[in-house]
């Protein structure tokens, strides 16, 4: 029994502390970077076979759109220097460009390479990749994975910059991917109509303002922060364990 009230007790005093973090919160957190990880394999691109075709205007969780060539083969994804036009950009921007992941396939030859390019001007397409020596189009090199035999880890490269624009191409040869995460930052947009963010009604996750001189209005308010800041909590959650 004394147990039971101690837990009971515990979770009270945790729901306490949430409505008062919540009270507290205001539209400027709703205002701050949010992380988007776009994660792509070769189930979920829309060409998933052996032959390589091209695929545009692709939308995945960001508002960043992809278009590129690729095949699939022995389950994964498959990029090829050979020709122009084998690899993977994007053509709108998810926001400011945060981390890429990746995880390659043991069909990989050893030393594999993944080159990552970004620039601030969309991508026509990724025949852009193969424009060596024209950064305009072809973007600047951030980064660059090398398979050394281990496909079971993540390999994640962080960007240091402000790009707003993504492409992805081997270096020589093909490359096989089981996977590839995008993180995209972007900022709350400030063209919403949003309430003063001293108003104790202010809500982050629905942008409204609530009445809280009512019992309805101010457990709606904190209840909303409340899940507001779950789904931050979560997602970031998610994307550390998919990455451990």
């Amino acid at each position: 029994m004394k147990r039971m009230l101690k837990k009971s007790i515990s979770i009270l005093l945790s729901l306490l502390t949430a409505f008062s973090v919540c009270g507290m919160m205001t539209l400027e957190a709703a205002a701050e970077e949010i992380l988007t990880t776009d994660h792509i394999d070769f189930e979920i691109l829309p060409t998933p076979t052996e032959d390589y075709e091209d695929f545009t205007d692709f939308a995945l969780s960001s508002d960043a759109r992809y278009a590129g060539q690729n095949s699939a083969k022995d389950g994964a994804m498959v990029f090829s220097s050979s020709g122009t036009g084998r690899g993977l950009v994007s053509t709108e921007s998810g926001g400011r460009l945060v981390k890429v992941s990746v995880i390659w396939s043991s069909k990989s030859a050893l030393d594999g390479t993944l080159q990552i390019y970004g620039k601030n001007t969309p991508y026509t397409g990724s025949e852009d990749l193969y424009l060596v020596g024209e950064e305009e189009s072809q973007g600047k090199l951030l980064g660059t994975f090398v398979y050394e035999g281990d496909f079971r880890t993540v390999q994640t490269i962080e960007i240091k910059g402000d790009y707003a624009y993504i492409g992805l191409r081997p270096k020589s040869g093909d490359v096989y991917l089981k996977f590839i995460e995008i993180t995209w930052a972007k900022q709350g947009d400030p063209s919403v109509s949003q309430p003063p963010a001293e108003d104790p009604g202010a809500c982050a996750l629905c942008g409204k303002i609530h009445d809280t001189n009512t019992v309805y209005g101010f457990l709606v308010a904190k209840l909303h922060n409340l899940i507001y800041m779950a789904k931050q909590l979560v997602t970031s959650f998610v994307y550390e364990l998919r990455a451990s």
